[in-house]
């Protein structure tokens, strides 16, 4: 488990929680898009900026983009808010 987004100001249609997990998907495999999804796509994180994303979903990568760059430098777990992003969030310690 990577975090809890559950922000009331994340989607104007409702108030949703998404639980978001980091899993491997091997570089060959390509994986389907389900019911609440039209596509998938594959691109480096280095290209999140470069791309829209619905409701928070650019919030959630660039947490783990934080995070991951602060596991490495032994910064400890991201907060829970007060970076600049728009939305609150519960990330987990990454281990």
């Amino acid at each position: 488990l990577f975090g809890l987004y559950n922000d009331p100001m994340r989607d104007t249609r409702r108030h949703s929680a998404s639980a978001v997990y980091v899993v491997g998907v091997p570089e060959g495999l390509q994986p389907t898009a389900g019911d609440d999804a039209t596509r998938v796509v594959r691109f480096p994180l280095s290209d999140v900026e470069k791309h829209e994303f619905f409701v928070d979903h650019k919030t959630v990568l660039r947490d783990y983009i934080k995070a991951r760059r602060r596991a490495s430098t032994g910064q400890g777990p991201l907060p829970a808010d007060g970076d600049g992003e728009p939305f609150r969030r519960s990330v987990c310690p990454m281990v």
